[in-house]
């Protein structure tokens, strides 16, 4: 191996880094713990958006294929070298901004002793669609009546459709009608619809929709999009020491 320079794959090409010698030395030790201690021979580190230790210092992930095993504090002092060795790359190689433009929430190192590999990747968050519902709901008994009574003394003879729209995030949420002032019966009564089938409508992302309320036909629509936050992650460098 040569101290000096380690051959880099960045987008297909190869290129040359000095990695500091000091560095090559504790990785070469760390592997030889790691495999002994927790017989793993790939480890991760997690560092945060500026390049800092985002585990506790000198710990490190231990990784068998795709399993986790846990968190091992190491007997060698790791946590200083590798977040000078970050803090390089964050300046010329690594991106600090995801495929969507907006800026990495954490940095993934995983450290292959067996290739003698280092793959960084970038993580990233994405708020997605995890459920979806669109069907009619029927009332029955005295909530039918009660909420159709209520309802007609309300819009009084505009019987137009109209949406009451469901809104709700970080823990809270509530409904929103612009066409019409909603007495608290028939906020109530959607309010345990929405209960009904997704309870914790309005916890973290929450979910967005609308009833459709149909006065005419006395029919309603419940239509609503859950929303949930996956980690994303893209390979942002790999360097073989």
């Amino acid at each position: 191996m040569d101290d000096e320079n380690n051959e880099v794959r960045i987008c297909g090409l190869n290129i040359f880094i000095n990695m500091n010698q000091e560095l090559s030395k504790i990785l070469v030790v760390l592997g030889k713990f790691v495999k002994l201690s927790n017989d793993c021979t790939k480890i991760e580190i997690e560092f945060d958006e500026s390049g800092n230790y985002y585990y506790p210092k000198d710990s490190v992930f231990t990784l068998n294929g795709g399993d986790h095993r846990g968190y091992l504090n190491t007997p060698i002092p790791i946590s200083r070298p590798l977040e000078k060795f970050m803090d390089e790359l964050l300046d010329n190689e690594v991106s600090k901004y995801s495929p969507l433009d907006e800026e990495y929430s954490l940095y993934s190192m995983v450290i292959d002793f067996e290739s003698q590999k280092i793959t960084i990747y970038g993580i990233y968050y994405v708020t997605e669609v995890s459920e979806s519902f669109d069907r009619i709901i029927e009332l029955e008994g005295e909530e039918k009546q009660l909420f159709w009574n209520k309802l007609s003394s309300e819009i009084g003879d505009n019987q137009s459709t109209f949406n009451v729209d469901i809104i709700g995030g970080g823990d809270s949420g509530y409904l929103e009608c612009a066409s019409h002032r909603l007495s608290d019966d028939v906020e109530e009564i959607l309010y345990g619809i929405l209960e009904e089938f997704v309870p914790g409508w309005e916890i973290n992302e929450g979910s967005g929709g609308s009833f459709v309320i149909n006065p005419t036909e006395k029919r309603i629509q419940f239509i609503l999009d859950v929303y949930e936050q996956q980690q994303k992650s893209e390979e942002e460098y790999m360097i073989f020491f």
